[in-house]
C-alpha cells in the first residue's frame, strides 16, 4: 500500500513499474517488523537481565520474567510477517 502511494507521488516517470514498487513496500514493512520485533527482544532482555543481576536466584528468575514479557513481542513480529496488513501488529 505504501509503494503504491509512493508511486503516485512521484512525479515524472519512474524507472520502475508499480508491481515492483509494491512488492518493495511490501519487503519493506516485513524487514521493519522483524527489525521491531528484535529490538523489543533486546530490550526487554536487556532490561530484565539487569534486574535480575541483583536477585539471588537470577537463573530462575530471568526465564519467568522475559518468557511472559517477550510473547505479545514475537507474535506482534510473526504477525506483521505474515500479515497482509502488516502495520496493524505494529500499532
Amino acid at each position: 500500500m505504501i509503494g503504491a502511494v509512493a508511486h503516485l507521488l512521484v512525479p515524472g516517470r519512474q524507472r520502475i513499474g508499480i508491481i515492483l514498487t509494491v512488492l518493495i513496500g511490501i519487503v519493506g514493512a516485513l524487514v521493519g517488523g522483524v527489525v521491531l520485533a528484535d529490538l523489543g527482544i533486546a530490550a526487554v532482555g536487556t532490561l530484565l537481565a539487569a534486574m535480575a543481576t541483583a536477585s539471588r536466584a537470577r537463573e530462575l528468575l530471568l526465564p519467568l520474567l522475559f518468557l511472559p514479557l517477550a510473547i505479545p513481542i514475537v507474535v506482534g513480529g510473526v504477525g506483521a510477517s505474515v500479515s497482509g496488513e502488516p502495520g496493524r501488529y505494529l500499532a
